[in-house]
């Protein structure tokens, strides 16, 4: 290997660690028990309410008046 290829690998190496520690010094980390509760509940909620959506979309499409609509309609 010649030195400039050892040069290279050496920037991309410092390039990449810089790259890694500055975004993990931005993450904020979750440090209390109830900050992790009202995340979990924030994500039931969300969850619920993606449910929901989900069976109001299946009633729609799961309806025969749907497919005879698409099929005039495609007509």
């Amino acid at each position: 290997m010649n030195p400039f290829e050892m040069v290279a690998i050496i920037v991309i190496a410092a390039l990449i660690a810089g790259v890694l520690r500055s975004r993990y010094k931005t993450a904020a980390p979750i440090s209390t028990l109830a900050e992790l509760q009202s995340l979990a509940h924030a994500q039931q909620q969300r969850i619920a309410q993606l449910e929901a959506r989900i069976q109001a979309l299946e009633a729609v499409v799961g309806d025969t008046q749907y497919e005879l609509r698409r099929q005039f309609k495609d007509l």
